[in-house]
Parts: structure tokens; C-alpha cells; sequence
């Protein structure tokens, strides 16, 4: 049976080569990265400022496992590129927050996911987290700075990133087939015609609201 679940929030826009994987359009409103972080990990529909100067006001998913299962911090990690994103190691509500947070460990540079994927792994082997969240912000960055290919590249190397992880989530760790993997997106971008197109999103278009989701177990 399972007893340890890796959540890895990997943040990249969706595009045509994850057309297969789009679901259901779950955003209304505001589709940027502080709001779209904190509805996935609250389960709600959060409306907080994009900066990372406000907290949600649901508790989030760390919260509620640490309070129900008791468990110390270091079973919950936040591993980041996007420093302003650590508002979601907890949150303002006032019977769960900064008591049950989770632990936080950040990337000096917000591009490189490739150290991000190395802290992960260095956080896996040494704290052996229950649930740990981190984002790769490289595929985001390309997209906002408008080169396609620059984009694409970020997006295969986001790929093997993930790849990589699994790869040693099954290869004798302690996590092995014990684990499941969930990538996803806290938003989409405007389609072609919208706005000025993939480089920007924030409203509820149809493209910004576009969500993928990859779930990978044994």
C-alpha cells in the first residue's frame, strides 16, 4: 500500500504538444502564478495577490496533513525556483497556518531547474518528505520573454527533468513504488489572436485556463 506521496507542481505553459493532456478549464478570473498555486494547493478558488505579499486564506494541503497526521516539518517540503512563491508553505487560516507550515528550501536562480531538481533530490534523501511541491519557473520565464524556440527548449528540458526524477524515485530510494508523481500548470496562456499571444495570460480566456495534468504511479 502507499504510504508516501510526491507532489511535484511542474509551472510551464500549455501548448500544442500538451494538447492531449488538457483538461477540464478550472480557473475563473485571475490566471497568474500566486493565484493559480494557492487554488491547487487549497483545493479552492484563491484570489491573492501575484507579488507573494498575501497568503491564501484556505489552509493548504500541507496544513491539513500535518494537523490530521501529526507529523513533524520536515514530512513536508516546499521545494522552489520562484522565491516569491513561498507564501504557500502555509497559510492565514486561523486554526491551521504558520503551525502546521511546511519546511522551504529555495534556488539562488529562479531559471536554473536544474539545481532545482538537484535540491529536490538532496531534500528527498535527507529529510524523506511525505508530500513535497516544487515548480520549474524556466519554461514560464521563455514564455513571458517571446521566443518560441526558447520556449520549446525549456519545455523538453522541464520533460526530462521530470523524467530524471522519476527515474530515481524507482531506482532503490526509499520512495519506490511507494510514490505518486502529479505534474501540472498553475495557468495556460492567450491562444494565437488574443492579447499579445503565448507571452502573457491572466484572465479567463480559454487558453489562460487551459490546465494539464500528468499522474504517474508503479
Amino acid at each position: 500500500m502507499k504510504n508516501t506521496i510526491l507532489i511535484v507542481l511542474v509551472i510551464i505553459f500549455t501548448c500544442d504538444i500538451l494538447s492531449a493532456q488538457i483538461t477540464e478549464n478550472v480557473f475563473i478570473g485571475v490566471t497568474k502564478t500566486n493565484p493559480g498555486h494557492t487554488s491547487i494547493l487549497t483545493g479552492t478558488r484563491q484570489k491573492v495577490l501575484n507579488t507573494g505579499a498575501e497568503r491564501a486564506d484556505k489552509q493548504t494541503l500541507f496544513e491539513y496533513y500535518r494537523k490530521e497526521k501529526k507529523t513533524p516539518i520536515e514530512k513536508s517540503y516546499v521545494v522552489l525556483c520562484k522565491n516569491k512563491l513561498d507564501i504557500f508553505t502555509y497559510s492565514n487560516h486561523p486554526e491551521y497556518g504558520y503551525i502546521f507550515r511546511a519546511s522551504l528550501k529555495k534556488s539562488k536562480n529562479q531559471e536554473d531547474y536544474c539545481t532545482t531538481l538537484e535540491n529536490i533530490i538532496e531534500v528527498m534523501k535527507t529529510a524523506r518528505p511525505h508530500l513535497l511541491i516544487s515548480n520549474f519557473a524556466g519554461v514560464d520565464i521563455a514564455g513571458h520573454d517571446g521566443s518560441w524556440s526558447e520556449d520549446l527548449s525549456k519545455i523538453q528540458i522541464a520533460d526530462s527533468l521530470v523524467a530524471e526524477l522519476w527515474n530515481y524515485i524507482q531506482s532503490g530510494s526509499v520512495y519506490e513504488d511507494k510514490t505518486t508523481l502529479i505534474v501540472t500548470n498553475d495557468h495556460g496562456h492567450y491562444l494565437d489572436g488574443v492579447a499579445n499571444g503565448y507571452r502573457n495570460h491572466g484572465d479567463d480566456c480559454e487558453g489562460c485556463k487551459h490546465i494539464s495534468l500528468l499522474v504517474k504511479e508503479k
